[in-house]
Parts: C-alpha cells; sequence; structure tokens
C-alpha cells in the first residue's frame, strides 16, 4: 500500500516536471533539433558547425572546448545525438505526458469512506435495514409484583411458641435482594425487542482520510429508547443484594468514544473517529443501545475534511418481529433455568447465553494459560 502511495506521488511530480518542459511550440523545437542533427549527419561542409559555436558562444563565451571537438571528426555522432534527444523529447511531449495523465486519473482524488453497523453478536448488517431481534416484553404493574421473601421455618412448641418460650415460626433470611421480582420485570421490559450497535468506518482508497467523524441522529418519538453504553453484557438480576459498597468504591469516569447530546425532538450521538489510514477500517469501542416497538430511521452523516461534502445515509430501524410478550407475576417468579429460557427469546435471540458462553471460555483459556511473569 506504501508502496502504490509513493508511485502516485512521483506520478505527480514527473507530471509538473513535463509540463515544465512541455512549451507551446514543443513540436518546432522538436523539428530543429532533430533537423539540426539529420544536417549534420549528411552535411559536408563545417557551416553548420560553425552556426552551433557561434550560437553556443553568444551565449556562453568562447568555449575551446566544442571547439576543439567539432574541429573532429564526429558529424556522425553529433547529429545522431541530436537526432535521439530530439525523438526521446517528442516521445516524452507525447506519449509520455498521456500515459502520466492516464495514470493518475486513475488515483482516486478523495478517500473513499464507508459507514457500517455491526450488531452485538459482531455480524455485520448488510444494506440499510436493521432488524431488532427478540420480542417486546410487557410486564404487571409494579405495584402487582410482590417483594422478593424468603421464609425459613423453624420447628415451634406447642401453640406455636418454640422453646425458647418465644412466638416464631420462621425467620427472614438476611442478604436477599426483596427487589428481585421488579428487577427481572424491569430487565425484560428493558432488553426485551433491543439491540446493541456498533458502528465501524472503511477506507477503501488509498488516501489517508483525516479528521473523520459521524453525526447519528434518531427521533425522540412513543416507544422508541436510545442511548450509548460501554457494557455489552447488562447483570441479570440477582437474588442476593450487591455487596458493593458504592460510596467506598473510587469515582470511575465512564471513556465514550461515541458520546450523547439529545435534544427535546432527537437523540444525537457524535463518534469522533480521528484519522483513517488507507485500506483500513476503524470500529467503535461504545455501542448504541435502541430498543422501538415501532419502525424509526437512523440519520447517519459521515464528515471528513478531505472529502468536498459530508456523506450521509439512512438506516431503517425495523421493530421486532416476534409477537408480544405478555409477562406474568409467575413468570418472574420461576427458576434461574426457566427465566433463562424466557431472555433467549426475548432478548437478542439467545445473545445473553452466547455472550455468557464466550466469556465462560475465556476464562477457562485464560485460567489455563500460564505466561512468564
Amino acid at each position: 500500500m506504501n508502496i502504490d502511495i509513493d508511485i502516485d506521488k512521483w506520478l505527480g511530480h514527473l507530471s509538473r516536471f513535463l509540463s515544465i518542459i512541455r512549451p507551446k511550440a514543443y513540436n518546432v523545437i522538436t523539428r530543429l533539433v532533430v533537423g539540426a542533427g539529420i544536417t549534420l549527419v549528411i552535411s559536408q561542409s563545417r557551416i553548420f558547425e560553425a552556426m552551433i559555436v557561434a550560437g553556443f558562444e553568444s551565449y556562453f563565451g568562447r568555449s575551446e572546448v566544442l571547439r576543439d571537438y567539432l574541429d573532429q571528426d564526429s558529424n556522425l555522432h553529433w547529429g545522431t545525438f541530436l537526432i535521439v534527444v530530439g525523438m526521446v523529447y517528442h516521445l516524452l511531449m507525447t506519449v509520455g505526458t498521456d500515459l502520466v495523465n492516464t495514470q493518475l486519473q486513475r488515483v482516486p482524488k478523495y478517500p473513499e469512506l464507508k459507514l457500517g453497523v455491526v450488531n452485538a453478536d459482531g455480524e455485520e448488517l448488510s444494506g440499510d435495514s436493521i432488524q431488532l431481534r427478540g420480542a417486546i416484553c410487557e410486564v404487571p404493574p409494579e405495584d402487582e409484583i410482590p417483594n422478593y421473601v424468603k421464609v425459613i421455618n423453624v420447628p415451634g412448641g406447642r401453640n406455636g411458641f418454640n422453646m425458647f418460650g418465644g412466638m416464631s415460626t420462621g425467620f427472614m433470611v438476611q442478604g436477599l435482594n426483596d427487589k428481585f421480582f421488579k428487577e427481572r420485570a424491569k430487565f425484560l421490559r428493558t432488553w426485551g425487542g433491543s439491540e446493541l450497535l456498533y458502528f465501524m468506518i472503511s477506507n477503501d482508497s488509498r488516501i489517508l482520510a483525516k479528521n473523520v467523524s459521524v453525526c447519528l441522529v434518531i427521533r425522540r418519538d412513543v416507544g422508541v429508547a436510545v442511548d450509548n453504553t460501554n457494557d455489552d453484557f447488562p447483570d441479570i438480576p440477582s437474588k442476593q443484594k450487591s455487596q458493593r459498597f458504592d460510596f467506598l468504591q473510587p469515582n470511575s469516569i465512564q471513556s465514550y468514544d461515541i458520546r450523547r447530546g439529545h435534544s427535546d425532538q432527537e437523540y444525537i450521538f457524535t463518534w469522533n473517529v480521528g484519522d483513517v489510514q488507507a485500506g483500513t477500517v476503524v470500529e467503535s469501542k461504545t455501542a448504541i443501545f435502541i430498543r422501538s416497538d415501532r419502525n424509526t430511521v437512523i440519520r447517519a452523516t459521515t464528515y471528513c475534511d478531505d472529502l468536498p461534502e459530508p456523506i450521509s445515509k439512512e438506516y431503517q430501524v425495523e421493530a421486532a418481529t416476534k409477537e408480544i410478550t405478555q409477562i406474568m407475576v409467575s413468570d418472574l417468579k420461576v427458576d434461574d433455568a426457566e427465566f433463562a429460557a424466557i431472555l433467549d427469546n426475548a432478548v437478542m435471540d439467545g445473545y445473553l447465553g452466547r455472550r455468557a458462553e464466550k466469556e465462560f471460555n475465556k476464562y477457562q483459556h485464560e485460567s489455563q494459560e500460564h505466561l512468564p511473569d
């Protein structure tokens, strides 16, 4: 690739050099030089040699070297040299210039940038259509969802009194997440029928694309929710309370390469890509979370300092085609295996299971990977 770029640069230098040595009367110059060579070859007199000496010395002064050379019997060599020079000059001015210009026309003047979309599984989406996977979930109202409570019964004495004389039929298990069922409902409502979208920019030309950026705009319609995130593996609700104490944790500032800036009517995201080398692909590290119960549009505009104008593109986002899943309170109380089956149907056609397997395989590999310190 670097060799091609160097050749293009040298072709540009050669084109400028040929334009400098190619005056309007280059045909006349060719005829004079070739004619002079022919004359020297067939001439039997010294008149033409005298004209050469007079012309040269009128500009540069007396030259004994030229006189000595022409005094020799070198008409044939001198004439042949002039004929060759004239013909080479003519070829450069005609065929050579045309060849260089033809090659330069094949060199792209602007970088060729292409915007692509990748889903959560790393599959590049073809065309201008984005199909959301899974199923929209309708969950019970929060006030109808009970708290998660687990009671362990303790054997008591007669009339419900235990051996210590206290009235005790059981006690609450500490450390449990009492909002477990509500969090399951919220998870299904949020992630059902959603998708994580990553974006990539490819430079298919042999020219460096400088200062590339992409702007993504989506209308804030009812039923459409969009955000940026660096987390491609959301935490599934757990029965146990988190043991983290956030006030003891140092504040960690998230770094997003796709930044958000919403208005009242639109979701607006900006991806500052930077320079994109020739023949390379740059992928975003931040994903766009989108959940929609209706079709919508993503308007994408690519900017680059080396382009005469921005590149505009629209993606048609199609809502999940599966039938809406009605979640009952009983569905929120099932065991983990049954709830995983509900998630497989609702969230990106089983993405969470595939992602968990990928993490498990990664852990197994790293646990058996013995590297020097």
